[in-house]
């Protein structure tokens, strides 16, 4: 379904929308940094909070290694290989069953029409029938689809394809199961399997309009993969052959990484659904969150957060999986807490909770809004119960910081280890994560030739507002301010009002002894006082610090 397709988020863009992991259905993410952490006594990765009912469940067998096609074979380990699963067909709706009794009724129709007068009355009751059932079955909405029957899918288009291998259709549908299952999980070695089903399905099928979705999907894998150009690629491939709504919202999203946001907003302007008054609420969701993101990064907060409300209610009335609609609440969350309102913030992370109970992304957000409330030991937890989602190395870091907060010297560097640890796991993560481990670096004063060169690496790619910010801030921290502010100057052109950009700014401009560090202190502090758990307190003591008895740029927590 072509709403698979998420916007990006500001800072954190590709893997953007993931959540809820039964037990036994643990990433190798996950697994690997059980072992790492295997003596770390409470680790919130050793030890995630399971549900008795999920922990007893015979559904709990390993979804992460689940057989694949022999086709497609996965490169996942094959201890599993012998599992059996049992497939189940999934329940047939009333409106399926009517469009079929309908579809029926007319067959009958044509048959009988050819009967004469004898059989008027039996026709005519057809004839009923089949206009009853169309008029029932396009009554019945379609409904949202919850987010536990992703595994489900999986095993049944593995079974399907099973039989019937040259089916390309089915290639894609496991392909868009992969990808939820990624984005619910955040375990980014689901999209490798993706990437596998739909290069067979565009195998059996690349030239017609019907491969749009195989080319949509696999620019979207692309995307999160942080292959933009080739995301790009993708989504102009899908064009040639179909006017295709998902095809443009990811040519905009490539657009917007690779920071040509003038191309970014001429394909998001393409997506406003044509007026004939029929309901478009899919379209008009892919380009109100586009438009959303778009006008955040240029600084028109108010515009942004008005299109991310229309956002929520779209994507509850085009019954989008429970996974999306979570992750749009998600970022109208963190918009808001951006903005410095923290109660409007924590009430859509609770919305995006509700939606998708355990969404990663929303418990890290509900983290955030619990520092800045200075309430550090609900802070801690709920980046626990995310990193027992999955440890991403954001999440890691930030509850570190919260340690490092506390005083908590011992425990904050066992995370910081842990995000060097992710990093090192595998050369996707490494790609993924460029910028966060860059950012990681920099900010703990530790591996600062590294970071460099992950965020020059990171630049091939990716030249938008929060790349060039990234670049500014390492290169201060390699001592080469000037190159600093040649950078964060291409970070600040568009307009961006992020509390952490004009706190790096006034970082840059205080090194190389500018008065206007003051201003872009106080800049940050104007729109969230709490912006970050250490740099809003520091950002405070810049200003009660006259310049002359700076000692240092920013503060270190090793």
């Amino acid at each position: 379904m072509f709403m698979s397709i998420p916007s990006p988020s500001h800072r954190d863009a590709a893997c953007c929308r993931p959540v809820q992991i039964n037990s036994c259905e643990e990433s190798i993410v996950r697994k690997q940094c059980r072992a790492f952490c295997g003596t770390v006594e409470n680790s919130p990765v050793v030890q995630p909070r399971v549900n008795a009912v999920q922990k007893s469940s015979p559904a709990s067998s390993r979804t992460a290694e689940l057989p694949f096609p022999s086709q497609i074979r996965s490169s996942r380990p094959a201890n599993d290989a012998g599992l059996e699963h049992k497939i189940r067909q999934p329940g047939v709706s009333l409106r399926a069953i009517l469009n079929r009794a309908a579809k029926s009724a007319a067959l009958l129709w044509d048959g009988m029409a050819n009967l004469g007068k004898p059989a008027a009355c039996c026709v005519s009751t057809i004839f009923l029938f089949a206009l009853t059932c169309e008029l029932l079955a396009s009554q019945i909405a379609p409904k949202p689809i919850p987010s536990n029957t992703t595994d489900e899918r999986i095993r049944f288009f593995q079974a399907q394809l099973a039989r019937d291998p040259e089916y390309y259709v089915n290639y894609n549908r496991l392909a868009g199961a992969y990808a939820l299952k990624a984005r619910e999980t955040g375990d980014i070695s689901y999209y490798e399997l993706a990437e596998k089903a739909i290069r067979k399905s565009l195998e059996l099928e690349s030239q017609h309009e019907e491969a749009v979705t195989a080319y949509g999907q696999l620019g979207a894998i692309q995307f999160a993969e942080h292959r933009f150009s080739e995301a790009a690629a993708s989504a102009e491939r899908a064009l040639k052959l179909a006017d295709d709504p998902a095809a443009l919202a990811l040519a905009g999203d490539a657009q917007l990484e690779m920071g040509d946001y003038a191309k970014a907003e001429s394909l998001f302007a393409r997506l406003t659904p044509p007026n004939d008054g029929r309901p478009h609420s899919g379209r008009e969701y892919l380009r109100t969150t586009r438009q959303g993101s778009l006008a955040w990064i240029r600084g028109d907060v108010k515009s942004s957060i008005s299109l991310m409300k229309q956002a929520c209610a779209l994507a509850e009335e085009a019954h989008l999986p429970a996974e999306n609609v979570a992750w749009t609440h998600f970022m109208l969350g963190e918009q808001l807490f951006q903005s410095g309102n923290l109660a409007g913030a924590e009430g859509e992370m609770n919305a995006a909770l509700r939606a998708f109970p355990l969404y990663h992304r929303a418990l890290a957000g509900m983290g955030q809004i619990r520092a800045a409330q200075l309430r550090f030991p609900d802070a801690a937890d709920f980046y626990q119960r995310a990193i027992a989602v999955i440890p991403l190395p954001t999440y890691a870091s930030a509850l570190g910081d919260i340690y490092h907060r506390q005083r908590k010297d011992t425990e904050a560097k066992k995370q910081y280890a842990l995000v060097e640890y992710i990093g090192q796991l595998g050369a996707l993560n490494k790609q993924v994560y460029n910028r966060e481990l860059a950012l990681f670096f920099a900010d703990h004063d530790r591996r600062l030739a590294e970071a460099l060169a992950l965020a020059q690496k990171e630049l091939e790619v990716r030249h938008d507002v929060y790349m060039w910010d990234t670049l500014a801030w390492v290169l201060l921290k390699n001592n080469r301010a000037q190159d600093a502010h040649e950078a964060m100057q291409k970070a600040l052109a568009i307009g961006t009002q992020d509390p952490l950009l004009f706190f790096h700014a006034a970082a840059i401009e205080r090194k190389l002894g500018n008065s206007g560090a003051a201003d872009f202190a106080r800049k940050a502090l104007s729109v969230n006082p709490e912006f970050h758990v250490l740099y809003a307190d520091e950002a405070r003591r810049w200003l009660s610090t006259p310049m002359s008895n700076a000692t240092s740029a920013v503060c270190k927590s090793n």
